[in-house]
């Protein structure tokens, strides 16, 4: 296969094990890093010995942008190039996608944005005008969820857009088989910015009023001492796993979450999730149980916490064998030949 030029903002775990497993499948590939896990609080390094070439480009922040300098080498590029619509980086992205059009590249354009009033009118029309500008010096749009896709048709409807699918690494021995019983410990595991909508679980959690229930919050230090609630602080390997083998139930509040990864996390090691209608991984849960999503008001949260509670044994089980069904259509390996069937669409 003909190699391609991935952009990428910064390293993650779940974009490496994509990768990996693209070069698994034969595609050849570089990716370009725009910038540091750190520049957005992650705590994530590359490891050493990956099987596909990869570079951390300069880069400068003024205030919320960054800029970044694509290296020499990579001007005489002419195969496949996968930008990407990345808020911070897309100022200097844009102009990249043109230099690379003048060298007579084709270009695809990686987009998981979603409409999100959150933002405010100044920062989404900056996004928008953004990804109106990127999709138009791009030959094809990659789009990583249906919220993606609606997006995308309300601002370029002529785009050509592939379809891709989130997923995250989950080895074998990782997924926990999970006793059979009623859905009693929640757990939530993000950050606590506004956007999550934390304190919205947290009254929820509080409507339900339930002595048999606990709440288990992880990602961030302990902010208090209410009742039924188990902290967690952050959590990253054996403690990451440590905290979905203690929850039946994953709860994502988001006011507006692109997609969420730990949705798909949590139900590949068995457990179950309620997400709000504002999350990209609605649509999957939504396959699960359609009362497993919910708006973003405390009260109907707490309306899908009481659902949650109130199902049996045996309907906990028909709902993990559906969601492991359903999850096998968001696996690495599908996501893998997709994003490989997006980059062959590109080549003449």
């Amino acid at each position: 296969m003909k190699s391609a030029l991935i952009f990428q903002n910064y390293y993650s775990p779940a974009r490496d094990a994509l990768f990996q497993e693209m070069v698994r499948q034969g595609q050849e590939l570089t990716v370009l890093y725009m910038h540091l896990p750190g520049d957005e609080g992650r705590r994530w390094s590359e490891p050493d010995g990956l099987p596909y070439r990869s570079i951390q480009m300069r880069h400068i922040a003024i205030g919320p942008i960054i800029l970044f300098w694509v290296p020499v080498a990579f001007w005489r590029w002419r195969g496949a190039v996968l930008a990407t619509d990345n808020n911070p980086t897309n100022i200097a992205m844009l102009l990249w996608c043109i230099v690379f059009r003048l060298l007579g590249c084709r270009i695809g354009m990686w987009v998981e944005h979603i409409p999100d009033v959150y933002k405010g009118r100044g920062k989404l029309a900056y996004q928008t005008t953004c990804s109106r500008l990127l999709c138009g010096v791009s030959d094809r749009v990659l789009a990583f969820s249906a919220m993606t896709m609606r997006y995308l048709r309300d601002i370029v409807p002529a785009a050509k857009i592939d379809r891709m699918v989130q997923a995250t690494p989950v080895e074998v021995s990782m997924v926990r088989t999970r006793p059979a019983r009623e859905l009693r410990q929640f757990g939530y595991l993000g950050s606590a910015a506004e956007r999550k909508n934390l304190g919205a679980l947290r009254q929820a959690f509080e409507i339900l009023d339930d002595p048999y229930t606990c709440l288990h919050l992880a990602g961030f230090e302990q902010l208090d001492n209410a009742h039924r609630t188990i902290w967690h602080g952050y959590v990253d390997e054996q403690a990451r796993e440590d905290f979905f083998a203690s929850i039946d139930l994953l709860v994502l509040p988001s006011l507006a979450d692109p997609w969420g990864f730990v949705v798909n996390e949590a139900l590949a090691r068995g457990a179950l999730a309620i997400v709000t209608d504002r999350c990209g991984s609605a649509e999957v849960v939504r396959q699960i149980d359609p009362a497993l999503v919910c708006e973003v008001t405390p009260a109907s949260i707490a309306t899908a916490l009481r659902y949650a509670a109130s199902l049996d044994v045996d309907a906990v089980m028909r709902l993990r064998v559906r969601a492991n069904a359903i999850l096998e259509a968001y696996g690495m390996d599908i996501a893998a030949s997709r994003m490989i069937a997006h980059i062959h669409a590109l080549m003449p």
